[in-house]
């Protein structure tokens, strides 16, 4: 007798959601119950036959984003930011195969994905993986040193200590931060709590910090004075129209001129700048998946959206879904839990879901996914609405906002969201 084939499951990026579905997946084959959640999880039966998982992500490893700025500012702290997959306990299993390089196209009505490894040359033809369900997780495009441009432990480490270096090295000038969102603030705040002799700038072109963030006044606030009481100076309404860089008058460092559209000049030794837009990895899936800003369009069970063949086997998770609330570690990680829960419900499933209509909207509904997407088939996970809600690390303390308790701050409030290492010890 024939075994049974068993399903094939392609991961495409793994940080925070994708690696958190894997590791959901594998812990329900193992037969354990669910991780903790934040949604209310019904017991899955254990597949028959254990799926096969392919991870395919461009880093040797996966990177503890949530550390940013933290270890791009201490070299003590560097290397526990980033963990080969081949050095992680839970992925060392037969049915579990990771590959690194980057998907450069999907096909969802053959369900196959065209795929380079980064060892190919660039004459050598992607190759074709086949998969029966599919996992988007390839989250935002970020510049550095928000997020690593290196794509193997080795090279990140020497790459992250040499900014450290350039920072410690900076006594003569200020280092200037230029953009006050999340990590711009971050940023500034971490530098100046490690490096307390240094004068270090943040400048904002609006009004208040967080400005793109829907976040209550009194929130910003409290983080902008937060960061003036850690002895940062803070230039809001003010942009850097020009930066360019030259050699100092000991002929041997740099300075880096920037002007300001306030007529100002600043002679800074290092700048970082936090002004990026943050764009969605999506170029690889279908353009009718996805909306107007590149985010893939879900249904509340996280399946895309009845805009591509074979939606129903295809999910997006973390932050390039398009979904209601900031874009988080916890949020990522629950929505990977979402997508793996459903995944084995349709795996297990007797009979096969058919889709016979779809809502792209951000349901904030509770009810089962037949409603909201109206398939035939199993009652899959709803994913919940998601409010604002943020915790901001600045230095030795926090900023958080949460829609039920309101803004608090201080050294507690790091330690609850953050432990003692912005979460580094957190395995």
């Amino acid at each position: 007798m024939t075994p049974p084939v068993p399903p094939h499951i392609l991961v495409v990026g793994a940080a925070y959601s994708g690696l958190y579905a894997v590791l959901n997946l594998l812990n329900i084959c193992d037969g354990k119950p669910h991780f903790p959640s934040v949604m209310n999880l019904s017991p899955i039966r254990k597949p028959d036959v254990p799926p096969q998982i392919t991870i395919v992500d461009e880093r040797d490893g996966i990177f503890h984003t949530m550390g940013t700025p933290l270890v791009h500012v201490e070299n003590k702290v560097t290397e526990s930011a980033w963990i080969r997959y081949s050095d992680i306990p839970a992925l060392k299993r037969a049915n579990v195969h990771i590959l690194q390089g980057r998907v450069v196209e999907i096909d969802p009505l053959r369900k196959c994905a065209f795929w380079r490894s980064s060892a190919a040359s660039e004459n050598d033809p992607d190759r074709v993986l086949q998969y029966d369900y599919l996992i988007a997780a390839t989250g935002l495009q970020r510049d550095w040193p928000i997020l690593p441009r290196c794509f193997t432990r080795q090279q990140y480490i020497l790459d992250a200590k040499e900014h450290i270096a350039k920072l410690k090295a900076t006594r003569n000038h200020p280092i200037v931060v230029i953009g006050g969102g999340a990590v711009g603030t971050e940023f500034a705040a971490e530098i100046k709590h490690h490096y307390p002799d240094h004068r270090v700038i943040l400048i904002h072109s609006r009004a208040s910090l967080l400005s793109n963030e829907p976040l209550p006044e009194e929130f910003k606030e409290k983080a902008l004075a937060t960061l003036k009481a850690e002895g940062v100076e803070v230039m809001l309404e003010t942009r850097v129209m020009n930066e360019t860089t030259q050699t100092a008058p000991d002929g041997e460092s740099q300075e880096i001129r920037l002007k300001l559209s306030n007529g100002d000049e600043i002679i800074a030794g290092h700048t970082i700048w936090a002004t990026s837009r943050h764009l969605p990895r999506t170029e690889f899936l279908p353009p009718e998946s996805l909306n107007e800003e590149g985010y893939v369009k879900v249904l509340p069970s996280l399946q895309f959206a009845a805009t591509i063949p074979n939606n129903h086997v295809h999910f997006a998770v973390g932050d390039i879904a398009a979904w209601s609330g900031i874009k988080r570690v916890g949020r990522a990680l629950s929505m990977g839990q979402c997508a793996a829960v459903n995944i084995l419900k349709l795996i297990t499933a007797d009979v096969t879901p058919v889709v016979k209509q779809s809502n792209s909207s951000n349901s904030s509904s509770s009810s089962r996914e037949g409603e909201a997407g109206d398939i035939d088939g199993p009652e899959l996970q709803v994913y919940p609405y998601v409010p604002p809600m943020i915790a901001l690390a600045l230095g030795s303390t926090a900023v958080t906002y949460h829609p039920d308790m309101g803004v608090s701050g201080g050294e507690e409030a790091y330690k609850t969201s953050f432990g003692t290492d912005l979460g580094l010890s957190i395995r």
